[in-house]
C-alpha cells in the first residue's frame, strides 16, 4: 500500500510540474473584434455630424485629424499583421492598412506602400490579393497612378490565382480608361474576356466594352424604345436629327 501511495504521490507531483498546453492564437477573431472596435471608434469620432440638427451646425464641425481613430488603429493592425505573418489574416491586416490610410486626408503615402510591399511580397497568392486589386483604382488617388498601375502590372501575371489576375486586368482597363486612353483600356477588357471567361470582372467589362464601342462623344446613340408621359410609345431613332435631351434618374 505504500508503494501505491508513493507512485500517485509521483503521479501527482508530475502532473503539477507539467506545462499548461500553448493556446494557439485566433487571428480571424482577433482581426474581427479589431473591426469592430474600430467601427465602433469611428462612430464616435464623426458624432457631432450625427448629432448636429441642421445644416448649419454641421457646418461648424471641426474635427481633429489628429484624433482619427485609424492611426491609433494602424499600429494594432500592424502588430497583429506581423504576428499573424503567412497567414490570410496578415495580408488582411496589411491590406486594412493601405486602404484605411488612404481614406485619411494626410495620407501617409510611404505606409500605404510599404504595406503593399508587404503584400506583395509575401502574399501573392492570398485571394485577399483580388480584394486588393479591385481596390487599387482608388488608392492611386493617394499613393499615385504610377504605384497602383506597378503593382497592377504585377498582379495580372505574376499569381497562380486566376481571380486576382481577372481582378487586376479590370482594374488597369479602369485605370486607363479614367485617363482617357480608350484604345488601351478597350484592348485590356478584350483581353480579360479571353483569358478569364466566367469570370465576375469578364462579365463585368461586357458593360464598359459596350460603354466604349457605342457610348462615345461623336458616336451614334443606340436607339430603343420607351413609353412617353402619355403612355406612347417611341423610339430614339423618331427623333433623328433633332437635339435630344435624356434624364435618366433613380432613387436608391
Amino acid at each position: 500500500m505504500a508503494f501505491l501511495w508513493l507512485a500517485g504521490l509521483a503521479l501527482t507531483m508530475s502532473a503539477a510540474r507539467a506545462p499548461a498546453p500553448v493556446q494557439t492564437p485566433d487571428f480571424p477573431a482577433e482581426y474581427t473584434a479589431l473591426e469592430k472596435e474600430f467601427d465602433k471608434a469611428m462612430e464616435a469620432y464623426y458624432a457631432p455630424y450625427q448629432t448636429a440638427k441642421t445644416d448649419e451646425e454641421r457646418a461648424k464641425v471641426v474635427l481633429d485629424p489628429e484624433k482619427n481613430p485609424a492611426k491609433e488603429f494602424t499600429a494594432k493592425f500592424q502588430d497583429l499583421a506581423t504576428r499573424a505573418k503567412g497567414t490570410d489574416t496578415g495580408a488582411k491586416s496589411q491590406f486594412w492598412i493601405a486602404a484605411n490610410l488612404s481614406n485619411m486626408p494626410d495620407a501617409d503615402k510611404a505606409a500605404i506602400s510599404k504595406a503593399l510591399d508587404s503584400l506583395v511580397a509575401e502574399y501573392l497568392e492570398s485571394p485577399v490579393m483580388s480584394d486588393v486589386a479591385e481596390w487599387l483604382p482608388y488608392g492611386a488617388r493617394s499613393i499615385g497612378a504610377k504605384k497602383a498601375r506597378e503593382v497592377l502590372d504585377l498582379l495580372s501575371e505574376k499569381p497562380k490565382n486566376g481571380d486576382t489576375r481577372a481582378a487586376a486586368l479590370y482594374s488597369l482597363a479602369n485605370l486607363d480608361q479614367e485617363e482617357g486612353k480608350n484604345d488601351k483600356a478597350l484592348a485590356i477588357f478584350r483581353r480579360l474576356q479571353k483569358d478569364h471567361p466566367g469570370t465576375q470582372q469578364a462579365a463585368r467589362a461586357e458593360g464598359a466594352l459596350f460603354e466604349l464601342e457605342h457610348l462615345q462623344v461623336g458616336m451614334t446613340a443606340p436607339d430603343f424604345e420607351g413609353i412617353d408621359q402619355d403612355a406612347v410609345a417611341y423610339k430614339l431613332s423618331d427623333y433623328k436629327g433633332k437635339v435630344v435631351v435624356l434624364d435618366f434618374w433613380g432613387i436608391w
